[in-house]
């Protein structure tokens, strides 16, 4: 019997970095979601970087070697080129059982362009979102995210 849900699911490497650059990409924040700042500070919105850099750490720590990402040039190219262009986001608390924490939860859709070069490597640490998670604590449950499918439109 398969996940309904649409949660559970596997893939391997390739076809994760293999996929195809997308000009707009939405990705759902499910759990409550956090960027830790350090000294106990915490971004609670889903700036580029901070998804980006999220993804690239995870992906270097687990890919295959010949599957890295360069962090600086990829680095570059999301500060310059993707941009949050809507987004439905609420915050929210996470309960541990000695405190709380912030975060948020919602969707945001991030623009670029299609035809720069790093646009299918963004795609791919995109998709890879539903496995590793975003941003703080995603081990105990925080940044369970996923990439929401492109929307069409009729013409």
């Amino acid at each position: 019997m398969g996940d309904s849900t649409g949660w559970a699911d596997t893939t391997d490497w390739q076809r994760l970095a293999s996929a195809e650059a997308r000009k707009s990409i939405t990705i759902r924040f499910a759990s409550p979601t956090a960027f830790s700042l350090g000294d106990r500070r915490f971004a609670l919105f889903p700036d580029p970087l901070f998804v980006w850099d999220s993804l690239m750490r995870s992906w270097n720590l687990y890919a295959p070697e010949p599957l890295h990402v360069e962090k600086q040039p990829l680095r570059k190219f999301i500060i310059e080129q993707i941009m949050v262009s809507a987004y439905d986001l609420q915050t929210t608390t996470y309960s541990f059982p000695n405190y709380v924490q912030k975060g948020f939860v919602g969707t945001c859709t991030y623009q670029m362009s299609i035809d720069a070069t790093y646009a299918p490597q963004v795609a791919a640490l995109a998709a890879f979102a539903q496995y590793a998670g975003i941003g703080y604590k995603t081990t105990m449950g925080m940044g369970q995210t996923r990439l929401e499918a492109p929307h069409t439109t009729c013409g």
